[in-house]
Formats: structure tokens, C-alpha cells, sequence
């Protein structure tokens, strides 16, 4: 693969079989090595959400990420964004969030865990609204807890 010295490189730290979320400026894609979901469903108990693997990234759009290497990289593509899409089950954001909103969920440790209002984001990072997920089973299956209140 040729490599276009004007792309933009996105580098997000991550560890070996962790998911990770991310919300990019621009259109992306992965690098070898790294696999990217979008969030389709969720079960009717909310116990579990279902990922479905994708080639690309759409700007402004929340994502979950897997890297096979302690640093994923993702070359930017086409077009750019000034803000994130709103309104969305996977919302993320382009610069450090000081507070959640109410029903929000961050990854941790390869499931969802209920963050309340008190914890904040970090900068291209997503968290999830499980109310915006229709009810679904097909697709990798990921582990929510929502009532289990994840502390900084």
C-alpha cells in the first residue's frame, strides 16, 4: 500500500484485545491490523449490544475500535467535520468532554458500564446512549451493565 505523505495519521493508544471507542474529523480508514465496528442493536434486557464490522469511517461518527498492536492508526480520507454527529446511539467528541450526559455508557474493559453525569471523555472518544439502539441480536455480542456505576 502506497502511503500519501498529505494524509493525516490518527494514532489512539491501545491494548492488545481491549475495545477502544473513537470519533474522527474526517472520513477514515483503519490500518492493518485494526478492525472498526459501529454499534447496530441492542438485547430487549440491555444486558448486551451487537457490533458490526466496517471497512471505512465516516467523519464525525462514534466507533469501536480493535487493535492487534499497542497503537492504532487510522489515515484520514476525504472529508472533514467541524463537530460530531449528534443524536446518534455512539456519540463521540473532537476535544476533552468535562461531563457526561444522564444515560450515557463508556467502554471499559471490553463491556459497556454506566457512567452517570460525573465522568468526562477524552478527546475523539465515544460514548454510548443505549435509549437511540433498536432491539436486535445479530452481529459480535459486547457485555453492558447498567447498573453498575463506573468510577474514575
Amino acid at each position: 500500500m502506497a502511503i500519501n505523505y498529505k494524509q493525516k495519521l490518527f494514532i489512539r493508544k491501545s491494548w492488545e484485545g481491549q475495545f477502544r471507542t473513537i470519533c474522527l474529523p474526517c472520513d477514515a480508514r483503519p490500518a492493518e491490523g485494526v478492525r472498526v465496528f459501529v454499534v447496530r442493536s441492542r438485547d430487549i434486557n440491555n444486558e448486551q449490544v451487537f457490533l458490526q464490522e466496517v471497512d471505512r469511517m465516516e467523519a464525525g461518527h462514534g466507533y469501536v475500535f480493535l487493535s492487534e498492536r499497542r497503537r492504532a492508526v487510522f489515515y484520514s480520507e476525504g472529508e472533514w467535520v467541524d463537530a460530531p454527529v449528534r443524536d446518534e446511539p455512539l456519540t463521540g467528541t473532537f476535544t476533552p468532554c468535562p461531563q457526561l450526559h444522564p444515560h450515557q455508557f463508556l467502554l471499559y474493559d471490553n463491556a459497556w458500564y454506566y457512567a452517570g453525569n460525573s465522568l468526562s471523555i477524552e478527546a475523539y472518544c465515544a460514548s454510548l446512549n443505549l435509549n437511540l439502539l433498536p432491539y436486535g441480536n445479530e452481529g459480535q455480542a459486547m457485555s453492558v451493565h447498567p447498573v453498575t456505576l463506573l468510577k474514575e
